[in-house]
């Protein structure tokens, strides 16, 4: 894991453009734009932190937590899938910012990967918010 930096917006905007990944996002329905991209990265919140996920020496996805302890995670390489990544990365910011818990996620119903990958986590379902499931972790 590192921070996301300027040099990887490209990448992160190519992931995030690809409607197999933005169907499950909820505020995205479309192909972001370079400058709005751009824009987004340069106003983040000092509350919210985005880390690359690397694997064999690779670019393959970004965990997340905003400013109101909301987690998020998506693998890009999709090669990547399968191999425990996505746990390792989850629990890693899980146990880096313990001291912010309890930790949410909202996950769409249809996104079952996503919500096992969070139940084995150690998240628990608390809501439901039309399509949205939100989770709740607590260390």
């Amino acid at each position: 894991m590192r921070p996301v930096e300027r040099g990887d917006l490209e990448l992160l905007l190519a992931w995030r453009s690809n409607p197999e990944i933005y169907r499950h996002f909820r505020v995205q329905d479309e192909p972001l734009n370079w400058d709005e991209h751009v824009e987004w990265y340069e106003s983040r919140s000092d509350n919210r932190y985005d880390f690359l996920i690397r694997y064999e020496k690779r670019r393959i996805g970004v965990v997340s937590i905003d400013a109101d302890d909301e987690v998020g995670i998506y693998l890009g390489d999709f090669s990547a899938h399968g191999h425990g990544v996505a746990t390792a990365a989850l629990e890693w910011i899980c146990n880096r910012f313990a001291d912010r818990t309890p930790l949410t996620a909202e996950i769409h119903e249809n996104n079952e990967p996503s919500k096992n990958l969070f139940k084995r986590c150690g998240f628990e379902k608390s809501a439901t918010d039309g399509d949205w499931v939100q989770y709740i972790y607590e260390s």
